[in-house]
Order: C-alpha cells, then sequence, then structure tokens
C-alpha cells in the first residue's frame, strides 16, 4: 500500500491547489492523471521506466488534456511532488493490485475537489469534449496563461515528438465493471526505450 508520507504529500499539494485558484487546480488535475497513468503504464509492462519523461510535462504529455500551459509550475514543493510520485513510480507499480488500490484512494480525493468538473468529466473517456476543451481554454486565457491548445501547433520540446491522445472512446471492461477501478485507463502512447 501507499506510504503515509506520499500520501500525505499529495493531499497537501491537493489543497494548495485547491487555494491557488482554478486555473491551478486544472494544471495539478492534468497532471495528477498523467502521473497515474504512467502509474499504470509502469505495472502493465506498457513503460519499462520512467527515464525521458520530464515531471513537468507529465499532464501536458499525458494527462487528460494536451495544451502546454497546463505544464506544471515551479513551486517550493515541486520537488518533493516529484518525489513522492517518483517513490510511487518505483514502488506501487508491482501489479495492478497495487496501482488499483492506490488509484481509487487517490481519485475519491480528487473528485471531491473536482469543483471545475472537468477531472471527473475526463475520467469517463481519457479526455475532454469539444465543450469542455473550449472551457479550459476558457479559463487558461482569463488566467492569463498560455495560448490555448487549439492554437498550439508544436510541442514546446522540439527534440521530443508529440505524444498524440487516442481519439477513441473506450469502453469499461467486464472486468473494470467489476472492480470499479481502472478509471484513468486508456489507450496510451507509446514511450521510446531508455537509451542507457
Amino acid at each position: 500500500m501507499a506510504s503515509a508520507t506520499f500520501l500525505a504529500t499529495f493531499e497537501k499539494e491537493l489543497a494548495a491547489a485547491v487555494e491557488s485558484g482554478k486555473a491551478d487546480l486544472l494544471r495539478f488535475q492534468n497532471h495528477f492523471y498523467g502521473c497515474v497513468a504512467i502509474l499504470e503504464m509502469l505495472a502493465e509492462k506498457e513503460l519499462a521506466d520512467t527515464s525521458g519523461i520530464e515531471f513537468k510535462t507529465v499532464g501536458v504529455d499525458f494527462g487528460f488534456y494536451e495544451n502546454p500551459a497546463l505544464a506544471f509550475g515551479e513551486g517550493v514543493s515541486l520537488d518533493v511532488y516529484r518525489h513522492a510520485w517518483e517513490w510511487a513510480w518505483k514502488h506501487l507499480s508491482g501489479s495492478m493490485k497495487d496501482v488499483d488500490e492506490i488509484e481509487e484512494l487517490l481519485l475519491a480525493k480528487m473528485k471531491a475537489a473536482d469543483g471545475l468538473g472537468f477531472f471527473t468529466a475526463a475520467l469517463a473517456t481519457g479526455e475532454l469534449d469539444a465543450g469542455m476543451e473550449a472551457a479550459v481554454d476558457a479559463l487558461l486565457l482569463a488566467a492569463g496563461s498560455e495560448q490555448p491548445a487549439a492554437m498550439v501547433t508544436e510541442s514546446p520540446k522540439a527534440s521530443q515528438p508529440r505524444r498524440r491522445r487516442t481519439t477513441r472512446h473506450h469502453a469499461i471492461t467486464p472486468i473494470q465493471r467489476k472492480r470499479m477501478t481502472a478509471h484513468t485507463r486508456r489507450k496510451r502512447p507509446s514511450i521510446p526505450a531508455s537509451k542507457d
């Protein structure tokens, strides 16, 4: 099961995001979604390790909405939060049972703090519909963030190709329905193997 330190760090960062305002909460939710997606990919052996993944852009690359304005910002606790997720990716990705347990616990906390509705909406399909995307863009523009994703044509990191989302909506499998977990599972982009 998850360490008390990991859970406390998650709860602290979630509370800080809620207090910071809607744009920061959205950024945190999108980043969290990406972190859980990576945890699942590690457990399913779709990803061998997390080398080559930039923590600040996990939400942009693996979250429910791909927009450079949603990159995780600079914060005094960013290193603590990154270390917490690195611990989780290393120690909780051994089996889908472990992943499902931590996912269920964290998703309950995240849903309770989802005053915006974006996170809950993304759980159904792994992405936002056009109306929700427009609402995200409006929120980011009102908060003074970068341009909306509709106007973004290139990744800010030119050396790394943009990982595309699936446009296919996935159905809940009988196993998922039975367990009522695995909420963030969807077709994920492939990650090139690290060169050691």
